[in-house]
C-alpha cells in the first residue's frame, strides 16, 4: 500500500500528551549471542516518514550494542517508483538486507522469489498480529513479511454539524447513520452532502461489501484448490453494492461524484469548507484537517470521529487495512542479522512506541489501547481489530492498474449499468486475470 504519512508538524498535533513507552516494555527477541563478522553493515530499506528518526535511531543503537561490531545503515525509500527498484534491487547480488514493503507489495516480490522464508523463525506477538497485515505477508502458506505497522479508514465528522441536527451520539449502526443523515440534511443548505465517498473510492466503499455477512471470507474473490471465484455477482455482494446505491447515492445523502475515486485534497477540501458532515479517511488524515482548519479558525476546530457503522451493533464495518511488513532478501548474506533486527523492531517495546510516539497502529492487537488519550488514534486502533484485505496474490496488482473496481463501482453509481450487469463484467476480468497463466 502507498502510504501517506503524518508530516512533523501534524505527528505534533495529534500525538500530544502521549508519552513513549520506557525501556522496561519487552522488547522483541535479539539475541546478542548471534555470531557476526566484525565490520558487518546491516542494509536496511525503510520508507520516508513510516517511523520517527528519533525511534529509528532508538532501535538501530540497541541493535549495535547487542550485535557488536555490527554497523546498520538505514537508507530512506520513497515510495513513488519502490515497487520497480525494490523488484530490480532484489535481483541483484547485493540487496538490501532487511526491506520495509507496503502490504500489497509483499506476493508480488515473493512469487519471484526474491524474498526468504520466514516461517521457520518464533515471532513476537505472532499469535495476535493484525489478521490482514498477517495474512498479506504470507503468500502460498510461508511467511515472508513481518507485520510491521498499520493504518486504516474511519469517519471523521463535523461537531458542530451534528448538534445543530440534533445529534447527541455517534451513529453505531447503518440504521442510525442513515437516520441521522436525514436530521442533517434537514438543517443544512442544500448541496451539503451528510456522507462525502466518492463512489470509485473502493479503499473505503468496499467495507459495505465485507461487512454483509455472507462475506466472511472475502467479498473480492475466494480461492480453492488453487483457483480464484469472483465474489461481486454474489447474493452478499449484490445486496451490499444495492445497499449503498439505494440509501447513499440515491437518497442523495452522498453527493460525492460517482465518478470519482477518493483524492485526499479535493475529499479534505469539501469537508473543511463545511460542504460535507462525514469523510472516510485514513486516521492520519485528521491530523491535517485539524491543522487546516486551526489556521482559519483556531478556537472553532469542531471535529471527532468514529468508526464506519456496520449494519449491526454488534461490530462497526471491516476496515480495509494499509500498512508495512519487514521482510529479508533471499540474496542476502546477513539474514540471520536482518531477522534479529526485524525481531527487534516488531517487539513490544518498539511496536509500543511506533503507536505512541509515531502515531500509527500497531502489528499486535494486545497493544492496539495505548491510545486511549488521544481520540482520533484510537478509534483507528479499535477499527483495525475488524479489517479486511485484497486477494493475496501478485495479479491483484493487474487488477487495482486496470481499474477494474473502480468501473464497478462507477458504473453502479452513475446508473450506467445495472449492479448485477457491472458485477458480471467485473467477475469475468477477475477470474480471468486471477487465474491466467
Amino acid at each position: 500500500m502507498k502510504h501517506r504519512q503524518l508530516t512533523v508538524a501534524a505527528a505534533a498535533v495529534i500525538t500530544a500528551g502521549l508519552a513513549a513507552c520506557g525501556s522496561s516494555s519487552t522488547a522483541g527477541t535479539s539475541p546478542s549471542s548471534t555470531s557476526a563478522p566484525k565490520h558487518t553493515t546491516l542494509e536496511v530499506w525503510l520508507m520516508s516518514g513510516s517511523a520517527p528518526p528519533s525511534l529509528v535511531d532508538s532501535w538501530n543503537t540497541q541493535f549495535e550494542q547487542e550485535h557488536p561490531g555490527v554497523t546498520v545503515h538505514v537508507d530512506l525509500q520513497q515510495w513513488t517508483g519502490i515497487v520497480t527498484k525494490t523488484e530490480t534491487q532484489l535481483a541483484t547480488s547485493s540487496p538490501p538486507d532487511v526491506l520495509e514493503m507496503g502490504n500489497t507489495y509483499v506476493a508480488s516480490f515473493a512469487a519471484t522469489g526474491g524474498l526468504a522464508d520466514l516461517s521457520g523463525a518464533s515471532w513476537p506477538n505472532q499469535s495476535t498480529w493484525l489478521q490482514s497485515l498477517a495474512e498479506a505477508g504470507t503468500y502460498n502458506s510461508k511467511l515472508y513479511g513481518v507485520p510491521y505497522y498499520a493504518g486504516d479508514r474511519i469517519a471523521i465528522y463535523n461537531t458542530s454539524m451534528f448538534q445543530k441536527a440534533g445529534i447527541s451520539a455517534v451513529p453505531t449502526t447503518t440504521t442510525e447513520l442513515l437516520g441521522d443523515c436525514a436530521k442533517i440534511k434537514a438543517t443544512e443548505p442544500s448541496g451539503t452532502s451528510c456522507i462525502y465517498i466518492p463512489g470509485e473510492y473502493w479503499y473505503a466503499m468496499f467495507s459495505f461489501l465485507f461487512g454483509e455477512p455472507g462475506n466472511a471470507s472475502s467479498a473480492i474473490a475466494t480461492q480453492s484448490g488453487g483457483k480464484w471465484s469472483a465474489q461481486f455477482s454474489s447474493p452478499s455482494d449484490q445486496q451490499g453494492l444495492s445497499w449503498i446505491n439505494d440509501n447513499l447515492f440515491k437518497t442523495g445523502y452522498d453527493m460525492a461524484p460517482a465518478t470519482q475515486n477518493d483524492t485526499t485534497t479535493t475529499t479534505n477540501a469539501i469537508f473543511e469548507k463545511g460542504k460535507a458532515a462525514i469523510i472516510v479517511e485514513p486516521g492520519w488524515d485528521y491530523s491535517s484537517i485539524v491543522s487546516d482548519l486551526a489556521k482559519s479558525n483556531p478556537d472553532n476546530v469542531q471535529l471527532g470521529s468514529f468508526a464506519l457503522p456496520g449494519y449491526t451493533a454488534s461490530a462497526p464495518m471491516p476496515t480495509f487495512l494499509g500498512g508495512s511488513n519487514l521482510g529479508v532478501a533471499q540474496k542476502s548474506p546477513n539474514k540471520q542479522l536482518a531477522e534479529d533486527y526485524i525481531q527487534l523492531v516488531t517487539g513490544t517495546q518498539y511496536q509500543s512506541e511506533m503507536a505512541t510516539v509515531g502515531g500509527v497502529i500497531p502489528n499486535s492487537t494486545t497493544l492496539l489501547g495505548l491510545q486511549t488519550q488521544n481520540p482520533p488514534l484510537n478509534t483507528a486502533a479499535q477499527a483495525a481489530k475488524t479489517s479486511w484485505f485484497t486477494p493475496n496474490t501478485p495479479k491483484e496488482a493487474t487488477l487495482e492498474n486496470n481499474n477494474v473496481y473502480e468501473n464497478l463501482l462507477g458504473a453502479i453509481f452513475s446508473g450506467q449499468q445495472s449492479a448485477s450487469a457491472a458485477a458480471a463484467a467485473a467477475d469475468s476480468t477477475i477470474d480471468s486475470t486471477l487465474n491466467g497463466s
